[in-house]
């Protein structure tokens, strides 16, 4: 960085401090050491230039304990290295406190120090906070709350239109348009496949059942992947992997490396179908933002990226089927080390800052994007728009600070303040509002621990199995016994009585 630049950023960041309003959180004490986790394969350095902008505004001292994934986390906490502020699942939020790892968080002190997100997530989902309770205390805070989208099934549209098809409404009309992509649409020898393994959830949700969610039938709680009518999707999915129709390597999924969201078997024109990432790593319109998809595939074939037909959910002769939608709330929490139940100055401190990042738009979008006027502008459209190729990159932001490196907690309006009104506009507009289905039950169960690791490895093996014909579609009535009897069954009354508990 030469100097004229960073006496740029020195004054911008003044400014913005100056433009935040309300009190900088200036004082003759000794800044607070506050240590966070965060998962990044790029470096961080100590001097980075937000983090040094936020020790200054809140008085702080931050450092970043980097690792690539809940392994190495996993891997400190055992050694009794605990971040001050870290994420985890929800779903294993349970295991966390049995490991002394996490403090309770007194909701008290949350309406006193974070108001204005606690009054949100009430508006959201009456009665929020006691899904984030374990024994009726409160150990986590909200990582992220949902605009409530359901999830995207992407086409070729260029080879829908050289086949003279249409997109697909129905499950025999996705059945007949796969197996059309899966004979060389472009006629150039090339090995071609209608789907990989994302799609397989359009149709899991043909059958009313979306993999992993808790739903209501017959006025009780039953886990989908354990349904019957998973076992007829599945019985879809092994004819068309023994036809050809499904990509053989789908076991080893779409992506092959980049950036998580890119589905390289489809921008490769390897397959013409995808559900991978969601609607804006797709979607390209005036404001969007993140549309990696889009991009990548505008460099191979800008055709191709023009073309992008965006499905809607399947439906079959019993009824219209549904697309998986997230809770209202993601199911990644934010949550406290456990040594800050003897240190609530900095429970306190942590508060006030995610308060600030998740509810004040100029500092929320400041700390996940960097500075205005140096990092990112607004266009005509009132959306922030980057500046400079550089910036385009989500791990440049990363590396200076930004995103979500200490912004642990995501804006309640994250989607308003970096999209702008014309994201809901084509959300609405191509039913993305429509036809989506979440789970009924939010809370991580007592038991979720110990057993969801082991029956969701036997889903994948058994998915797999049956998929590529290894096991007989019969197979999965015995899937079914084993996973009741490994810990589903005590799993699915701990579900019900929660469920029970909440309404």
């Amino acid at each position: 960085m030469n100097k004229r630049f960073l006496a740029l950023v020195l004054v911008i960041g003044l400014l913005s401090t100056a433009a935040f309003g309300g009190t900088v959180f200036a004082s003759e004490e000794e800044p607070l050491k506050l240590n966070f986790y965060y998962n990044s394969v790029n470096p961080i350095p100590p001097d980075a230039l937000m983090i040094q902008h936020w020790n200054d505004y809140f008085n702080v001292d931050i450092s970043v304990t980097l690792g690539e994934d809940m392994t190495s986390l996993n891997l400190l906490l055992a050694g009794n290295e605990i971040p001050d502020i870290f994420f985890v699942p929800l779903a294993d939020l349970a295991k966390y406190r049995e490991q002394q790892a996490i403090a309770e968080i007194p909701e008290e002190r949350v309406k006193e120090y974070m108001p204005i997100y606690y009054d949100l997530a009430e508006q959201l989902v009456p009665g929020f906070f006691k899904y984030l309770k374990l024994d009726g205390k409160l150990y986590a805070l909200l990582g992220e709350m949902n605009t409530p989208y359901r999830g995207t099934i992407v086409y070729r549209g260029d080879w829908i239109e050289k086949l003279g098809k249409a997109m697909p409404t129905t499950l025999d009309e996705f059945e007949d348009l796969m197996y059309a992509f899966a004979d060389d649409p472009d006629n150039t020898g090339k090995e071609t496949y209608g789907l990989s393994n994302t799609a397989f959830a359009a149709v899991y949700g043909a059958f009313g059942f979306p993999l992993a969610q808790w739903r209501e039938r017959d006025g009780q709680i039953v886990y989908s992947n354990v349904q019957p009518e998973i076992k007829e999707a599945l019985g879809y999915l092994q004819k068309w992997y023994a036809d050809g129709v499904i990509d053989p390597e789908f076991i080893t999924g779409e992506n092959k490396g980049g950036y998580w969201a890119n589905s390289n078997a489809f921008i490769e024109g390897r397959i013409g179908t995808s559900s991978h990432g969601a609607y804006y790593h797709w979607a390209w319109f005036p404001g969007a933002q993140n549309y990696t998809n889009y991009t990548e595939m505008k460099e191979v074939n800008p055709k191709a990226a023009e073309s992008f037909v965006f499905g809607v959910p399947l439906s079959t002769a019993k009824g219209p089927g549904v697309l998986g939608q997230g809770a209202p709330f993601n199911t990644g929490v934010v949550v406290f080390g456990q040594q800050l139940e003897d240190e609530p100055e900095k429970m306190i401190k942590l508060m006030e800052m995610q308060e600030l990042f998740c509810t004040d738009q100029t500092i929320g979008t400041t700390a996940m994007l960097g500075f205005e006027g140096v990092h990112w502008a607004y266009d005509d459209l009132e959306v922030p728009v980057f500046i400079g190729a550089d910036n385009r990159d989500y791990n440049f932001l990363v590396t200076i600070g930004a995103h979500t490196v200490i912004m642990r907690m995501w804006p309640v309006r994250a989607f308003e303040w970096r999209d702008g009104p014309a994201t809901n506009r084509w959300l609405a507009e191509n039913g993305y509002f429509e036809g989506g289905a979440s789970s009924v039950l939010y809370t991580p169960l007592p038991s979720g621990g110990t057993y969801w690791t082991e029956l969701n490895k036997l889903w994948d093996e058994t998915q797999i199995a049956i998929v590529t014909g290894e096991q007989p579609l019969d197979y999965f009535d015995d899937f079914v016994t084993r996973w009741m009897a490994e810990g589903g069954e005590i799993l699915t009354s701990e579900a019900n009585a929660a469920y029970a508990s909440f309404n």
